[in-house]
């Protein structure tokens, strides 16, 4: 008897399995900010993970567990699995704080943190209350320039 967390596996696996790669180049799978079964199934049935950070100090505890966590599901469950990169969110790029939770980052991490940070905006807070992406909520604010920035990277990185 299979136990509901690798029934949720196993099905996610499947349902990406099943996509047709040839209409799609990346499938990205937003999951809760949390190390439950959803991320965990999510992992098993992925490539790549980019892991976000938000630019606070007690933030930088969660990077190495979910580092850990990546590790534990190439171990278990998908060899292919890996770190894509790690992302700063909710930057507000002038503090030191910012500053600080960067390079220690970069200097536990190196080339895994991207270049771009998502900036922290009003904008962004209020996208997802209306249910919207940011880019259709402010095509032209700065958190919209911030995840094109990102996208490019990102696909940078994958072609590697």
């Amino acid at each position: 008897m299979l136990h509901a967390d690798e029934i949720v596996t196993r099905h996610l696996q499947a349902a990406v399995a099943a996509l047709n790669a040839r209409r799609w180049r990346y499938l990205l799978i937003d999951t809760p900010p949390s190390l439950g079964p959803v991320t965990i199934a999510a992992m098993a049935a992925s490539a790549g993970v980019i892991v976000p950070v938000s630019a606070t100090p007690m933030a930088l505890d969660r990077v190495a567990a979910t580092v850990a966590q990546v590790e534990a599901v190439r171990a278990g469950l998908n060899k292919a699995l890996r770190i894509v990169g790690l992302v700063v969110c909710q930057a507000k790029v002038r503090t030191l704080v910012y500053r600080d939770v960067r390079g220690m980052l970069e200097e536990q991490y190196g080339a895994l943190v991207f270049d771009t940070a998502v900036r922290d905006t009003v904008r962004m807070a209020e996208a997802p209350y209306y249910r919207e992406s940011i880019i259709t909520y402010d095509n032209t604010g700065t958190g919209a320039e911030d995840y094109r920035s990102l996208a490019i990277e990102f696909e940078r990185r994958a072609m590697r």
